[in-house]
């Protein structure tokens, strides 16, 4: 797996441009743009699996300690604690 992060305010015109259209949106200057190229079966089953299961685990334990994904907070600290179990899954 590959990524590349680019700032939109780095780009050239021809560039920026290039994005937009296969987008479909316009860029703001502030924006950063990440592209990501996956080899076929990366990560395989069994790693998305595992991190879909951690997951859904995580959501259970923050549900029995009055996380929800619709109270004030809530919602951002159990995307955090996902990002964090996401990244931890992919890197293993």
């Amino acid at each position: 797996m590959e990524s590349v992060v680019r700032s939109v305010s780095d780009l050239g015109a021809d560039q920026r441009q290039c994005l937009e259209s296969a987008l479909g949106v316009p860029l703001a200057e502030d924006q950063r743009v990440l592209i990501m190229v996956l080899n076929p079966g990366e990560p395989d089953e069994s790693i998305r699996a595992r991190a879909l299961s951690r997951l859904e685990q995580l959501c259970e334990k923050g549900t029995r300690n009055g996380l929800s994904f619709f109270s004030e907070g809530g919602e951002a600290e159990i995307g955090e604690l996902r990002a964090a179990e996401l990244k931890s899954a992919w890197s293993r």
